[in-house]
């Protein structure tokens, strides 16, 4: 179920769509480049290996967000960045 829609604009070069994570399905799903806002304490693990319709995947959560139930954390992840790393970019 989509929430709402943002229009492009000068500041947002694309429009975008807005939805909650757990309404998100990758079969439905937009093919486009998609981020996930995650709450604290969230699990990320269905997100983290993307959709292969969507041409790229971010997700922004607390480094210490648990993912799945081995005991990593997002910090742990191949491909995780700090914001503050990313940043300098």
């Amino acid at each position: 179920m989509v929430r709402d829609i943002v229009a492009k604009s000068p500041v947002l070069m694309r429009s975008v769509m807005v939805d909650a994570s757990g309404d998100y399905d990758p079969v439905t799903a937009v093919g486009v480049p998609t981020l996930f806002l995650l709450a604290d304490g969230q699990d990320p693990e269905e997100f983290l290996e993307g959709n292969s319709r969507a041409p790229l995947t971010v997700i922004c959560g607390t480094p210490d967000s648990p993912v799945g139930r081995d005991g990593l954390t997002l910090r742990d992840q191949d491909g995780s960045y700090a914001y503050a790393d990313i940043e300098k970019l």
